[in-house]
């Protein structure tokens, strides 16, 4: 017999536990954390300087000013003075750590232009400023124009210092990345094969760098579903870091990507394991009140949430959500997610008139900060359309779900699996609206994807197919409904 109990759309809202990456290896140029004191200092100078000390004592937003301020100062100087390069990488860093990459990319837009208006030759401060923007493309989402920027900084970089040096690995790992943004998960694995080794060639050296790339693998393995592989990835990225330093906050950054493994392979007590060892760490290392303390609840909510336990998750969501506005502010990106989760929480209790000004917010945010075309600006999208199908107002839910489905064909061509779970959610509204040939267009389209990206086995596919059958039942098709269910039960283990 089949199921029917199962719920009719197939994880149609994303409320992701929060990866926390090693924070990829990346060119994205440091401050100028020096002094610039002379005995007769410029205002360019005497800003810069205000800037990095107050850069150095975290008050954010006085380091962006003064770095705005020392920027108004550099555009007195010459067209191709490198000052102005300073200055625009500077103010971008700034602006990246407040979660505002919209605002950064055109700096280093800039800065790229400037510099190559210096000497336009392969050299090497041109490849690590190429390098720079291509971080800043991935950071937004454009995932094409990052993969382009890399493969141009690649090809210079390894004319410059050949293909093993590990610099080289660095550019492979952040190349990855953006392949993996755009679903290009075959890629992605090759570019990790490629920077691991030249890390594992002289693994003291460089213990630090082979553990985010294995971190970053292991992340592209769990995205595929393999599960077992992505397990003993992040286990050893964990054991290097616990070797090199066992109380560092990328031990418990490990912790907490492992955790995402088990949540995923629903071993949600042995989650929740590892995210209170990972909070205890955290607090011990940084202190009660920091950024990384609120991710950490907010995964733990997550879990309890799963767990179907939402009286335990609200309030860890809301003391992430809290923290989160007063360290960084009611509008960076940070907060955006946790509001999306609270949102989907809501949405799970039925409380849609709750959920509903959530998911709004946190596409507000997401529209700001990351511009109309961010991958996680889709995911908004869907998670508002599918409230409004479950409210039944199916012709207000189709134009959420259209734009996410165009803004990810846009960024990933046809090879990306929250495609798929668009495109389901699509079929079920035309389904409900009585389109059935459309629906099955939806459905079909949906299960390729999902076969091309994630391999016709993985569980994301289950629910699909199931609601497929049900599609078919209704049009008639009662033994292609059998078959479609019988393939749902085998990769249930049912």
């Amino acid at each position: 017999m089949r199921n029917r109990e199962r719920s009719s759309w197939p994880a149609g809202l994303r409320s992701p536990v929060t990866h926390v990456p090693s924070n990829p290896i990346l060119l994205l140029a440091a401050l100028l954390l020096f002094s610039l004191f002379s005995c007769n200092r410029d205002p360019w100078e005497e800003h810069m300087d205000d800037a990095v000390q107050a850069y150095q004592e975290g008050r954010i937003q006085d380091a962006q000013r003064s770095f705005q301020t020392a920027l108004r100062d550099a555009e007195a100087f010459d067209a191709k003075d490198e000052r102005i390069v300073t200055t625009l990488n500077n103010l971008g860093n700034v602006l990246v750590v407040q979660g505002r990459i919209h605002d950064a990319v055109p700096l280093f837009e800039r800065a790229a232009r400037v510099t190559e208006a210096i000497d336009a030759t392969a050299n090497l401060t041109l490849a690590t400023q190429l390098g720079n923007l291509a971080e800043a493309y991935r950071l937004q989402g454009q995932y094409a124009k990052a993969v382009s920027t890399y493969e141009r900084t690649l090809e210079m970089a390894e004319a410059l210092l050949g293909p093993s040096h590990h610099d080289i690995a660095k550019l492979l790992n952040n190349m990855a990345l953006a392949k993996q943004g755009q679903g290009h998960y075959e890629e992605a694995r090759q570019l990790y094969e490629k920077a691991i080794p030249i890390y594992e060639n002289d693994p003291d050296a460089f213990a630090l760098e082979l553990a985010a790339a294995l971190n970053n693998q292991g992340e592209l393995l769990r995205l595929l579903g393999r599960l077992e592989a992505a397990e003993t990835t992040h286990q050893r990225a964990l054991g290097i870091r616990k070797t090199i330093n066992p109380r560092q906050p990328d031990v418990g950054h490990s912790l907490n990507n492992l955790a995402t493994v088990y949540y995923a392979q629903g071993r949600y007590a042995e989650a929740l394991e590892l995210y209170e060892q990972a909070l205890n760490l955290f607090k011990a290392v940084v202190g009660e009140n920091h950024p990384i303390i609120a991710t950490t609840l907010n995964n733990l909510g997550e879990v309890h949430r799963q767990q179907g336990d939402l009286q335990r998750a609200e309030p860890l969501y809301r003391q992430a959500l809290s923290m989160k506005e007063q360290l960084l502010g009611p509008n960076h990106g940070d907060v955006a997610y946790i509001v999306n989760n609270l949102g989907t929480l809501y949405y799970t209790q039925g409380r849609y008139d709750r959920a509903e000004p959530q998911f709004q917010r946190s596409l507000a945010i997401s529209e700001e900060l990351l511009g109309p075309t961010h991958p996680f600006v889709a995911l908004n999208l869907n998670n508002l359309g599918e409230l409004y199908r479950l409210k039944g107002e199916y012709d207000k839910a189709l134009p959420p779900l259209e734009r996410a489905l165009k803004i990810a064909r846009a960024n990933a061509g046809r090879h990306h699996p929250t495609q798929a779970v668009t495109l389901n959610n699509l079929a079920l509204i035309h389904q409900a609206k009585g389109e059935l040939e459309l629906a099955d267009r939806f459905y079909t389209e949906a299960l390729e994807i999902f076969a091309e990206t994630l391999g016709a086995e993985h569980p994301d596919v289950a629910q699909t197919l199931e609601n497929y059958g049900r599609l078919l039942e209704q049009m008639g098709q009662g033994e292609a409904a059998e078959a479609i269910f019988e393939r749902a039960r085998k990769i249930r283990g049912q």
